[in-house]
Protein backbone atom coordinates (compact mmCIF):
# COMPACT_ATOMS: atom_id res chain seq x y z
CA UNK A 1 0.00 0.00 0.00
CA UNK A 2 1.20 3.49 -0.90
CA UNK A 3 0.07 7.02 -0.20
CA UNK A 4 0.98 10.03 -2.29
CA UNK A 5 1.28 13.26 -0.27
CA UNK A 6 1.06 16.14 -2.74
CA UNK A 7 1.33 19.90 -2.25
CA UNK A 8 0.65 22.74 -4.69
CA UNK A 9 -0.61 26.30 -4.92
CA UNK A 10 -3.16 28.21 -6.98
CA UNK A 11 -3.42 31.96 -7.50
CA UNK A 12 -6.65 33.57 -6.27
CA UNK A 13 -7.84 37.21 -6.31
CA UNK A 14 -8.12 38.92 -2.93
CA UNK A 15 -9.86 42.19 -2.12
CA UNK A 16 -10.36 44.53 0.82
CA UNK A 17 -7.65 44.37 3.46
CA UNK A 18 -5.76 41.71 1.48
CA UNK A 19 -5.49 43.80 -1.70
CA UNK A 20 -1.87 44.83 -1.25
CA UNK A 21 0.50 44.22 -4.14
CA UNK A 22 3.01 41.43 -3.76
CA UNK A 23 6.57 42.67 -3.22
CA UNK A 24 8.66 42.97 -6.37
CA UNK A 25 12.34 43.80 -6.79
CA UNK A 26 11.97 45.06 -10.35
CA UNK A 27 9.68 47.36 -12.34
CA UNK A 28 9.64 44.81 -15.16
CA UNK A 29 8.96 41.43 -13.49
CA UNK A 30 8.53 38.14 -15.27
CA UNK A 31 4.90 37.01 -15.44
CA UNK A 32 3.73 35.08 -12.36
CA UNK A 33 4.26 31.31 -12.54
CA UNK A 34 0.58 30.56 -13.13
CA UNK A 35 0.49 32.99 -16.10
CA UNK A 36 3.61 31.44 -17.61
CA UNK A 37 1.91 28.05 -17.39
CA UNK A 38 -1.73 28.82 -18.22
CA UNK A 39 -1.71 32.26 -19.83
CA UNK A 40 -3.63 35.35 -18.80
CA UNK A 41 -6.68 35.15 -16.53
CA UNK A 42 -9.42 37.30 -18.02
CA UNK A 43 -8.85 40.21 -20.42
CA UNK A 44 -5.83 41.43 -18.45
CA UNK A 45 -3.24 39.36 -16.58
CA UNK A 46 -3.36 39.51 -12.77
CA UNK A 47 -0.05 41.37 -12.62
CA UNK A 48 -1.60 44.26 -14.57
CA UNK A 49 -3.90 45.20 -11.70
CA UNK A 50 -2.15 43.64 -8.74
CA UNK A 51 -2.78 45.84 -5.73
CA UNK A 52 -5.13 48.15 -7.62
CA UNK A 53 -8.88 48.17 -8.23
CA UNK A 54 -9.29 46.62 -4.79
CA UNK A 55 -7.82 43.32 -5.93
CA UNK A 56 -4.52 41.49 -5.50
CA UNK A 57 -3.42 37.98 -6.42
CA UNK A 58 -2.00 35.64 -3.79
CA UNK A 59 -1.27 31.92 -3.67
CA UNK A 60 -3.74 29.63 -1.94
CA UNK A 61 -2.66 26.13 -0.86
CA UNK A 62 -4.03 22.87 -2.21
CA UNK A 63 -2.99 19.31 -1.48
CA UNK A 64 -4.01 15.68 -1.55
CA UNK A 65 -3.37 12.42 0.22
CA UNK A 66 -4.10 9.65 -2.29
CA UNK A 67 -4.17 5.91 -1.54
CA UNK A 68 -2.85 3.33 -4.01
CA UNK A 69 -3.05 -0.44 -3.79
CA UNK A 70 0.05 -2.63 -4.46
CA UNK A 71 -0.88 -2.87 -8.17
CA UNK A 72 -0.91 0.92 -8.49
CA UNK A 73 -4.66 1.51 -8.61
CA UNK A 74 -5.86 4.65 -6.85
CA UNK A 75 -8.36 3.76 -4.16
CA UNK A 76 -9.32 7.03 -2.52
CA UNK A 77 -8.15 10.63 -2.25
CA UNK A 78 -8.44 13.17 0.56
CA UNK A 79 -8.47 16.76 -0.71
CA UNK A 80 -7.32 19.76 1.33
CA UNK A 81 -7.24 23.49 0.56
CA UNK A 82 -6.77 26.78 2.36
CA UNK A 83 -6.83 30.44 1.40
CA UNK A 84 -3.52 32.35 1.22
CA UNK A 85 -1.51 32.60 4.42
CA UNK A 86 2.18 33.17 5.24
CA UNK A 87 4.28 30.13 4.29
CA UNK A 88 1.10 27.98 4.04
CA UNK A 89 1.77 27.19 7.69
CA UNK A 90 -1.71 26.12 8.81
CA UNK A 91 -2.33 24.18 5.64
CA UNK A 92 0.92 22.21 5.74
CA UNK A 93 0.30 21.39 9.41
CA UNK A 94 -3.08 19.93 8.45
CA UNK A 95 -1.62 17.98 5.53
CA UNK A 96 1.07 16.56 7.80
CA UNK A 97 -1.53 15.61 10.44
CA UNK A 98 -3.41 13.60 7.79
CA UNK A 99 -0.20 11.79 6.83
CA UNK A 100 0.84 11.12 10.42
CA UNK A 101 -2.59 9.70 11.30
CA UNK A 102 -2.30 7.24 8.41
CA UNK A 103 1.25 6.23 9.37
CA UNK A 104 0.15 5.68 12.95
CA UNK A 105 -2.40 3.14 11.71
CA UNK A 106 -0.14 1.67 9.03
CA UNK A 107 3.54 2.24 9.93
CA UNK A 108 4.59 0.03 7.01
CA UNK A 109 2.84 2.14 4.37
CA UNK A 110 4.98 3.53 1.54
CA UNK A 111 4.95 7.31 1.08
CA UNK A 112 5.52 9.18 -2.17
CA UNK A 113 5.88 12.96 -1.74
CA UNK A 114 4.98 15.02 -4.82
CA UNK A 115 4.94 18.63 -5.98
CA UNK A 116 6.06 20.84 -8.84
CA UNK A 117 9.45 22.52 -8.80
CA UNK A 118 8.64 25.30 -6.30
CA UNK A 119 11.29 25.33 -3.56
CA UNK A 120 8.99 26.38 -0.65
CA UNK A 121 6.70 23.43 -1.28
CA UNK A 122 9.59 20.98 -1.29
CA UNK A 123 10.91 22.54 1.90
CA UNK A 124 7.56 21.80 3.54
CA UNK A 125 7.42 18.23 2.21
CA UNK A 126 10.98 17.46 3.23
CA UNK A 127 10.21 18.75 6.72
CA UNK A 128 7.22 16.41 6.89
CA UNK A 129 9.40 13.48 5.89
CA UNK A 130 12.01 14.38 8.50
CA UNK A 131 9.38 14.28 11.26
CA UNK A 132 8.19 10.75 10.52
CA UNK A 133 8.72 8.60 13.58
CA UNK A 134 11.25 5.78 13.78
CA UNK A 135 8.33 3.32 13.81
CA UNK A 136 7.45 4.31 10.23
CA UNK A 137 9.12 1.54 8.24
CA UNK A 138 7.65 2.05 4.76
CA UNK A 139 9.68 3.13 1.75
CA UNK A 140 9.77 6.88 0.97
CA UNK A 141 10.35 8.68 -2.28
CA UNK A 142 10.32 12.33 -3.43
CA UNK A 143 9.05 12.84 -7.01
CA UNK A 144 8.50 16.01 -8.98
CA UNK A 145 5.20 15.75 -10.85
CA UNK A 146 6.08 14.28 -14.26
CA UNK A 147 3.57 16.61 -15.94
CA UNK A 148 5.72 19.61 -15.02
CA UNK A 149 8.83 17.87 -16.34
CA UNK A 150 6.94 17.16 -19.57
CA UNK A 151 6.18 20.87 -19.96
CA UNK A 152 9.88 21.74 -19.86
CA UNK A 153 10.74 18.85 -22.18
CA UNK A 154 8.20 20.21 -24.67
CA UNK A 155 9.64 23.72 -24.29
CA UNK A 156 13.10 22.50 -25.30
CA UNK A 157 11.70 20.39 -28.14
CA UNK A 158 9.74 23.35 -29.50
CA UNK A 159 12.86 25.51 -29.38
CA UNK A 160 14.86 23.02 -31.45
CA UNK A 161 12.23 21.69 -33.87
CA UNK A 162 9.74 24.54 -34.12
CA UNK A 163 6.70 25.36 -32.02
CA UNK A 164 3.86 22.82 -32.36
CA UNK A 165 5.54 20.97 -35.22
CA UNK A 166 5.37 17.21 -35.66
CA UNK A 167 9.12 17.07 -35.13
CA UNK A 168 8.79 18.80 -31.75
CA UNK A 169 6.00 16.44 -30.68
CA UNK A 170 8.01 13.35 -31.63
CA UNK A 171 11.19 14.63 -29.97
CA UNK A 172 9.36 15.56 -26.76
CA UNK A 173 7.62 12.17 -26.66
CA UNK A 174 10.96 10.41 -27.12
CA UNK A 175 12.63 12.42 -24.37
CA UNK A 176 9.70 11.85 -21.99
CA UNK A 177 9.86 8.10 -22.56
CA UNK A 178 13.62 8.02 -21.95
CA UNK A 179 13.22 9.95 -18.70
CA UNK A 180 10.34 7.77 -17.55
CA UNK A 181 11.61 4.36 -18.60
CA UNK A 182 15.41 4.29 -18.59
CA UNK A 183 17.84 4.19 -15.70
CA UNK A 184 20.25 7.02 -16.50
CA UNK A 185 17.65 8.52 -18.81
CA UNK A 186 17.74 12.02 -17.31
CA UNK A 187 21.48 12.59 -17.95
CA UNK A 188 21.01 11.21 -21.46
CA UNK A 189 18.24 13.73 -22.22
CA UNK A 190 20.24 16.58 -20.69
CA UNK A 191 23.18 15.72 -22.97
CA UNK A 192 20.84 15.76 -25.96
CA UNK A 193 19.42 19.15 -24.95
CA UNK A 194 22.90 20.65 -24.55
CA UNK A 195 23.85 19.37 -28.00
CA UNK A 196 20.72 20.98 -29.45
CA UNK A 197 21.52 24.22 -27.64
CA UNK A 198 24.82 24.46 -29.53
CA UNK A 199 22.85 24.50 -32.77
CA UNK A 200 20.30 27.11 -31.64
CA UNK A 201 20.31 30.17 -33.86
CA UNK A 202 18.33 32.68 -31.78
CA UNK A 203 18.50 34.07 -28.26
CA UNK A 204 14.93 32.92 -27.58
CA UNK A 205 15.74 29.34 -28.55
CA UNK A 206 18.77 29.26 -26.28
CA UNK A 207 16.78 30.81 -23.42
CA UNK A 208 14.02 28.18 -23.69
CA UNK A 209 16.47 25.29 -23.87
CA UNK A 210 18.38 26.69 -20.89
CA UNK A 211 15.15 26.95 -18.87
CA UNK A 212 14.41 23.29 -19.57
CA UNK A 213 17.97 22.18 -18.78
CA UNK A 214 18.11 24.16 -15.54
CA UNK A 215 14.75 22.82 -14.31
CA UNK A 216 15.47 19.18 -15.11
CA UNK A 217 19.07 19.34 -13.84
CA UNK A 218 17.93 20.88 -10.55
CA UNK A 219 15.14 18.37 -9.93
CA UNK A 220 17.32 15.42 -10.92
CA UNK A 221 20.15 16.66 -8.72
CA UNK A 222 17.77 16.75 -5.76
CA UNK A 223 16.75 13.14 -6.33
CA UNK A 224 13.19 13.83 -7.48
CA UNK A 225 13.18 12.19 -10.92
CA UNK A 226 13.74 8.47 -10.32
CA UNK A 227 10.71 7.51 -12.39
CA UNK A 228 11.93 4.04 -13.50
CA UNK A 229 12.21 2.96 -9.84
CA UNK A 230 8.88 4.60 -9.00
CA UNK A 231 7.07 2.78 -11.81
CA UNK A 232 8.71 -0.52 -10.85
CA UNK A 233 7.24 -0.02 -7.37
CA UNK A 234 3.83 0.99 -8.82
CA UNK A 235 4.12 4.50 -7.38
CA UNK A 236 2.27 7.41 -8.99
CA UNK A 237 4.47 9.81 -10.95
CA UNK A 238 1.65 12.28 -11.57
CA UNK A 239 -0.67 14.02 -9.16
CA UNK A 240 -4.27 13.01 -9.74
CA UNK A 241 -3.17 9.77 -11.42
CA UNK A 242 -5.81 7.03 -11.32
CA UNK A 243 -3.76 4.12 -12.62
CA UNK A 244 0.01 3.86 -12.26
CA UNK A 245 1.82 2.95 -15.46
CA UNK A 246 -0.90 4.34 -17.75
CA UNK A 247 0.55 5.79 -20.94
Amino acid sequence: MTIQVALDGVMVPQDGEHARARGRTTDDPDPPRHEQRYGHVGPEPPASTDGTLGRAWHEAAVGTVAFFDPAGNRLETTYLARMPEPFKATFTAGLEAEMQAIVEERPDINICFASDGAAPQWTALEAMRSRLSASATGHRMMLVDAFHVAEYVQLAANATEGDKTSGAKILAATWREIIREEQGGVPRVLRAMRARRLKATTKTQRKDINRAIDYIKNQHGRGRMNYPDALARNYPILRGQTRVGAR
